[in-house]
């Protein structure tokens, strides 16, 4: 996610720039050069337009006075020659300029501006009257001069850009100041509100997959997922959980009522049976207990671990003799190991551990399964419970180390839904790892290593 929103911080800098730097020139450009214009005063632009100024008829010319005031910006002088080359009119002209021309001459003039006399002169045709020429001629320094002119020079120029590029700079990088935060704080908003909606548990899924937290609304799309499955494996827990209780305790009230009865004088053997099944069911009640605080005080790390070496075949054996009297008929045990391994652990917690694999495995398939074990060492020691039973789906898998979960296969089944999460717990606080593989229709298969 850094990395998105630097992605976001630098493409938003980039933009800001480039704005800046396109607002800047076209700023500059309007304010300094919008006026740039030629100026058709000078000689060189003024001899191609002059004709309109000259009039003709017969041997009589006149210049207009607007010509005539055309001329006297640059003080520039005129004439007006006939068919033979000789002036037919001339107005300001030095005493040392020709009154007569020969054509190689005036087609020089009319090819480029050349010099005569000390003076720059251009030379062009009167339009529409054949054989007249126009020559007009300046002193060199006014044919030097700029042909353009500008709204800003030097010093108010450069005032002025600086100016805009000020301007410029402080307003786009406020805009992208606000557009950055906007992309960053907008989401951050919503992340708070849709917190605040988990807490009350109405979350309701947002639409910000193509922005910079889209992870952050996956994750809490899936937080708020987890906790509706927890709210409701919770309820269900609970809810078996009282099952587990009222059915001992129902025992428990049936046979004291029954040891109650006034009117029958029971045996003692009668006594000791009763009190048998009170006690098996006191005794179902303090396990479930035990198993709640176990599966807490692990989930917060506050289990005292008592490691001692431990013979893993001869714990494995003592589990498979404990749930043999609970397995139902039909239900093979094959245990396998190379060597007789031993392992620095709690041994009560790892019993504890392998019991609730191996009882799920018997309690939750068919009458006829094949429950196979088997240990081996390779750097680490490996135990595999594997059995060709009903197996799980992937969703059950997901969520099989869940405290509170009950797949479909424990429908018909007591328990607590805490068994394989006290595994998980348990095998974790040894550094160790459990995995689980399943098919549906072909069973399921735990491996830990340890």
């Amino acid at each position: 996610m850094n990395r998105k929103i630097i992605g976001e911080y630098l493409k938003t800098v980039v933009a800001a720039i480039a704005a800046i730097v396109l607002i800047w020139v076209s700023l500059s450009y309007f304010l300094l050069f919008a006026d740039k214009s030629v100026d058709t005063d000078l000689p060189q632009y003024l001899v191609r337009s002059f004709s309109q100024y000259v009039k003709i008829k017969g041997d009589q010319v006149e210049i207009s006075e607007e010509g005539i005031d055309r001329l006297k910006p640059y003080d520039l002088w005129m004439q007006i020659l006939g068919p033979d080359g000789s002036a037919v009119y001339e107005t300001n002209v030095p005493e040392e300029i020709p009154a007569q021309y020969d054509w190689y001459q005036l087609i020089n003039y009319t090819l480029e501006s050349n010099r005569l006399e000390g003076y720059t002169v251009f030379a062009t045709d009167v339009e529409k009257h054949p054989g007249y020429g126009i020559i007009i001629g300046c002193s060199s320094n006014v044919a030097g001069k700029k042909s353009y002119s500008y709204a800003g020079e030097g010093k108010d120029a450069i005032t002025k850009s600086i100016l805009i590029l000020i301007i410029s700079a402080t307003g786009i990088i406020m805009i992208a100041a606000y557009v950055f935060s906007k992309k960053v704080s907008g989401p951050v908003a919503a992340v708070i509100r849709e917190i605040d909606e988990i807490s009350k548990e109405k979350f309701v899924k947002s639409h910000f997959e193509e922005n910079i937290y889209k992870d952050v609304f996956m994750q809490l799309e899936s937080l708020d997922n987890k906790l509706k499955m927890g709210k409701k494996m919770r309820e269900e827990w609970i809810s078996n959980v009282s099952h587990d209780i009222k059915t001992p305790l129902s025992a428990v009230r049936g046979y004291a009522e029954i040891l109650n009865t006034q009117d029958y004088e029971f045996e003692r053997s009668e006594i000791g049976i009763y009190a048998g099944e009170i006690l098996k069911a006191e005794q179902a009640i303090e396990d479930l207990v035990e198993e709640l605080k176990v599966s807490q005080t692990l989930i917060e790390g506050k289990f005292p671990l008592k490691v001692e070496c431990v013979n893993l075949v001869d714990l494995i054996e003592e589990c498979i003799s404990e749930i043999e009297p609970k397995q139902k008929s039909g239900v093979k045990i094959d245990f396998n190991y190379v060597d007789e391994e031993s392992i620095l652990c709690d041994r009560m917690l790892i019993k504890r551990s392998l019991l609730n694999i191996m009882h799920n495995a018997v309690i939750h398939n068919d009458k006829y399964i094949v429950l196979s074990i088997r240990v081996w060492k390779e750097e680490k020691v490996h135990i595999l419970i594997k059995d060709d039973g009903k197996g799980m789906s992937e969703h059950e898998l997901a969520n099989i180390f869940e405290r509170y979960y009950r797949g479909t296969n424990s429908e018909h089944t007591k328990g607590t839904g805490l068994g394989l999460a006290i595994a998980k717990e348990a095998i974790s606080a040894h550094n160790g790892i459990i995995k689980v593989q399943s098919r549906i229709g072909k069973g399921t298969e735990f491996e830990i290593v340890l």
